[in-house]
């Protein structure tokens, strides 16, 4: 890539080749990247949030949800992050008050994406407690 060949740390460029990594199902290519990505450019939402998706896809749920937490302590219109971090709060147990409360930050912040949230919130929910053993009898 010829941008990176001028300046290594071009976050538009590592964004890039991070998704083209991720489009030929080399994640862990993806992920090395992003996180240089982040090192490099630690103001750059986008390469954050790409960054915070694929450590959770890779199965580092901690450490994506630790990268959209601080993306959307920086900058909490980061609607995006907010939702992702929606639904892996949602699919944790004993998490729902975690998404509850970017539903109602979205809320309070007036974002036009809250209504949508809070009912795919509500939707995960009973999906999760509908496949739930049952209690023992």
């Amino acid at each position: 890539n010829a941008a990176l060949r001028l300046n290594p740390s071009q976050p538009d460029a590592l964004l890039a080749l991070a998704r083209a990594d991720m489009g030929q199902g080399r994640l862990a290519e993806a992920v090395t990247t992003l996180a240089r990505n982040v090192a490099a450019n630690p103001d750059y939402d986008d390469g954050r949030l790409l960054y915070g998706m694929a450590l959770a896809d890779s199965g580092q749920i901690a450490r994506g949800v630790q990268e959209l937490e601080t993306l959307c302590e920086r900058n909490p219109y980061a609607t995006h992050a907010r939702e992702r971090l929606i639904v892996y709060y949602a699919q944790q147990e004993g998490q729902s008050e975690q998404a509850w409360r970017h539903v109602r930050r979205m809320e309070e912040l007036k974002l036009p994406q809250a209504a949508q949230a809070r009912a795919e919130l509500r939707k995960l929910l009973a999906a999760r407690a509908a496949a739930a053993p049952a209690p023992p009898k």
